[in-house]
C-alpha cells in the first residue's frame, strides 16, 4: 500500500471509531533516542524514511513536519497531493496542535497512542487542545491496526560489561538506586528508558544499529529487583549472574501486571517525561505516584574513576582512527574523485582497525562546503555531495567503543579557503576554549555555561543556533540527560536547567560557525567535570579535556586569538602528539608532529 492508500484506510477506521483525527509520530515506549523499526509507524503510514518527522491525519486533510535537514527528502518520497509539507526550520511554519485547531472543529476527537505518548506530552497536548474543546483518545493504536507486517521488536541476544569496563557492580548500583528511594520518600521506583536498564543491569544489547541497548523496564520493589526483558536475549549464564545478584527476570509485558499489584498505599516514583501514558494508567488508584526525574538518569551521568579512565582511552583510540581518515581524505582527493558518502564508509576502516571498537554512536555527518552550514546534515547514497579541492570538509563522528562513547567534529580545508573561512573557524575555535577554560561555582546549570561559549561569538556579531554541548552516555546513547549546555529549553533534555553540573559527568563542546549556502564550522572536544577547589567563596568545578586530535593550524588567524588561547592551542597540540603518538606508526607520527607544531 502506498502513503495515499494508508490514508484512505485509516479514514475508513476513523469514521468507524467515530475519530476525527490521529497523530501518527515515531516514538517508543520508552521515549528512546533511537526507535526500533517496531515502533516506526510514521515512516510505514507515510512512506518517509528519515528518522524525524510526523503527520495529523484528519476526515479531510493530511499533513506532515519535519526539520530543514529533510526538507528536499519530504518533496522527493511524499505525495504533496496527499500531505501538506510542514518544514519546521521555516519560521511561521504551524506547529501541527497549531494545524489541527485550524483544521477540525469544537468536539473533535483527535487519537493519539498511550503505548508510546508520554505522561508529560500527553498533558501537553489536552492542556492546550482542552482550549478548542478537542478531546484526546488514547487507547487505541489505530495505524497498528493495519500494519499487518509491522516488524517485530529486535531478539539480539544482550552481554555483559565487565567490571574493567563499567567499573561498578550491579549489586552496589542497585544498593545506591535503593538508598535514592528512599531519600526520595517512595516505596517503589519504574525505569522505563533503555539506558537506564541497560546501566543498572551491567548488560548491553543489540536491538538498535548505533545504540547497544535493549527493551526492557525495571521495578524496584521494597522486596525485588524486576526485570522485565525478553527473556530468549539472555543466556543462561547471564541469567543465573543476574539472580545471583538478586534480580528476578520478567516478560517483558509483564511490567503492566506487576505494577497493577502494587500493594495499597505503596507510592511509586516515576519520570513523567520517560514513562508512557499506558503504563501510567496501570498504576492502581490506591498508590501514590510521585513524579521526579530518573533516579537512574542522574547516577548513570556521574562516570565513575574506571569510566572516565576508558573515557580517556577511548578519545585517544577514535582520535587516532581519525588522524588516518583525514590522511585517507588528503590521499583520495589527491587520486580522484570522492564524495561525502565515500568518506561515511571508508571511515569504519580505521575504526576497526582496533579491536575495542564496537559501532557507530551516530550516524556520521560529513559536510562538505555549503552542506556543513546545515548543523545536522547527513550524506545518503541517494543524496550527497563531491568533494572538492577548495574550501572546506567538516565530518562529526561518534564511536562507540569497549571503553566508552565519543563524539568529535573537526574541519579541515580541501583546498584553498577564504579569510571568511578562516575567521569563522577561529570564532568557533575560540568559542570552542572559552568553554574548556571556565572554570564554575557548584550550582551552575548548562543554560549559564552556554552563554560563556556563545558569549564570544555575540562579540562579533555572531550566534549558533544549537546548544554548546550535551550530556553523554557511557556505551549507551550518544546524547544523555540530565545535562545539556544550552540557553533554550530542549524537550530531550526537560531537567537541564535543574540540575547542576557535577564532577564525573561528561559533556560535549561544540560550537560552530554556520552561513546558509556558503559554508559551516563545528568544533568539538569531549570534556570532564572535575573538582577544581573549594575556599570561602565555595566549591569549584572545571573541565578535563579528553579528546586530543589535531585543530587546523592553516585555518587558525592567530591575530584573533589572545596570548592565553594561543598558549592553550599550543600546549593542547604538545599534548595531542604524546598521547596519541603510541597509537601511530612511524609515518603518522610525522604527519601528527607537522600538525601539532606551535603556532607562531
Amino acid at each position: 500500500m502506498s502513503g495515499k492508500e494508508h490514508v484512505s484506510a485509516l479514514r475508513d477506521l476513523m469514521r468507524q471509531e467515530h475519530v476525527d483525527a490521529v497523530y501518527i509520530g515515531t516514538a517508543d515506549p520508552h521515549q528512546s533516542e533511537g526507535v526500533a523499526t517496531h515502533w516506526r509507524a510514521m515512516q510505514w503510514f507515510s512512506g518517509f524514511t528519515g528518522t524525524t518527522g510526523y503527520c495529523v491525519i484528519t476526515l479531510e486533510k493530511a499533513a506532515f513536519w519535519s526539520d530543514g535537514r529533510y526538507a528536499a527528502q519530504m518533496e522527493r518520497e511524499l505525495d504533496s497531493s496527499v500531505f501538506e509539507l510542514c518544514n519546521t526550520s521555516v519560521q511561521g511554519t504551524p506547529g501541527w496542535m497549531e494545524w489541527l485547531v485550524k483544521n477540525v472543529g469544537a468536539g473533535s476527537v483527535l487519537s493519539m497512542d498511550g503505548e508510546v505518548l508520554s505522561i508529560a506530552d500527553f498533558r501537553k497536548c489536552r492542556d492546550y487542545l482542552k482550549q478548542y474543546d478537542i478531546r484526546i483518545r488514547h487507547e487505541a493504536n489505530y495505524p497498528g491496526m493495519l500494519w499487518t507486517d509491522r516488524p517485530d521488536i529486535p531478539d539480539a541476544p544482550v552481554w555483559e560489561l565487565g567490571l574493567p569496563y563499567a567499573g561498578e557492580s550491579r549489586k552496589d548500583k542497585i544498593s545506591r538506586v535503593r538508598s535514592a528511594i528512599s531519600d526520595r520518600n517512595a516505596d517503589c521506583y519504574l525505569g522505563c528508558c533503555l539506558d537506564d536498564v541497560a546501566w543498572l543491569t551491567n548488560l548491553r544489547g543489540g536491538d538498535h544499529p548505533i545504540y547497544p541497548i535493549f527493551h526492557g523496564y525495571l521495578l524496584i520493589t521494597p522486596k525485588e529487583v524486576c526485570l522485565c526483558m525478553d527473556e530468549e536475549k539472555l543466556s543462561t549464564a547471564i541469567r543465573a549472574h543476574l539472580e545471583e545478584d538478586g534480580i528476578s527476570i520478567f516478560p517483558r509485558n509483564e511490567v503492566f501486571p506487576l505494577i497493577s499489584r502494587l500493594p495499597s498505599g505503596s507510592r511509586i516514583l516515576m519520570d513523567p517525561y520517560k514513562t508512557s501514558l499506558k503504563l501510567f494508567a496501570s498504576v492502581p488508584e490506591d498508590v501514590h505516584i510521585i513524579e521526579q526525574m530518573d533516579i537512574i538518569t542522574y547516577l548513570k551521568s556521574r562516570k565513575n574513576p574506571t569510566e572516565q579512565e576508558n573515557i580517556r582511552t577511548s578519545n585517544l583510540k577514535e582520535s587516532a582512527a581519525i588522524v588516518r581518515f583525514i590522511r585517507h581524505i588528503y590521499d583520495r582527493l589527491e587520486t580522484g574523485t570522492v564524495t561525502e558518502y565515500d568518506l561515511v564508509r571508508d571511515l569504519e576502516i580505521f575504526r576497526r582497525m582496533d579491536p575495542d571498537y564496537l559501532m557507530p554512536a551516530n550516524l556520521a555527518i560529513i559536510a562538505y562546503g555549503p552542506n556543513a552550514a546545515l548543523p545536522h546534515y547527513r550524506p545518503t547514497e541517494e543524496i550527497h555531495s563531491e568533494v572538492k579541492k577548495e574550501g572546506m570538509l567538516l565530518f562529526d563522528i561518534c564511536a562507540h567503543y569497549k571503553t566508552g562513547t565519543t563524539d568529535i567534529t573537526r574541519v579541515i580545508p580541501t583546498g584553498p579557503c577564504t579569510e571568511e573561512m578562516r575567521t569563522d573557524y577561529t570564532l568557533a575555535l575560540k568559542s570552542n576554549i572559552a568553554l574548556a577554560t571556565q572554570r564554575f561555582v557548584y550550582g551552575m546549570t548548562g543554560d549559564v555555561l552556554d552563554g560563556v561559549s556563545k558569549a564570544v561569538q555575540w562579540n562579533h556579531s555572531r550566534h549558533f543556533g544549537h546548544g554548546t554541548g550535551h550530556g553523554m552516555g557511557y556505551l549507551l546513547y550518544v546524547h544523555e540527560g540530565p545535562g545539556k549546555i544550552i540557553t533554550e529549553f530542549a524537550p530531550p533534555f526537560p531537567y537541564a536547567r535543574q540540575v547542576p553540573l557535577n564532577t564525573g559527568m561528561l559533556f560535549s563542546d561544540e560550537p560552530g560557525v554556520y552561513k546558509p549556502g556558503r559554508h559551516g564550522v563545528r568544533l568539538e572536544n569531549n570534556l570532564l567535570v572535575q573538582e577544581d577547589c573549594e575556599n570561602e567563596f565555595g566549591r569549584f568545578l572545571k573541565f578535563e579535556t579528553v579528546t586530543f586530535c589535531p585543530f587546523e593550524r592553516s585555518l587558525i588567524l592567530t591575530g584573533l586569538l589572545t596570548k592565553e588561547e594561543t598558549a592553550w592551542v599550543d600546549h593542547y597540540h604538545e599534548e595531542t602528539y604524546h598521547k596519541l603518538s603510541p597509537y601511530l606508526n612511524e609515518e603518522e607520527k610525522i604527519w601528527l608532529r607537522e600538525k601539532t607544531q606551535p603556532l607562531v
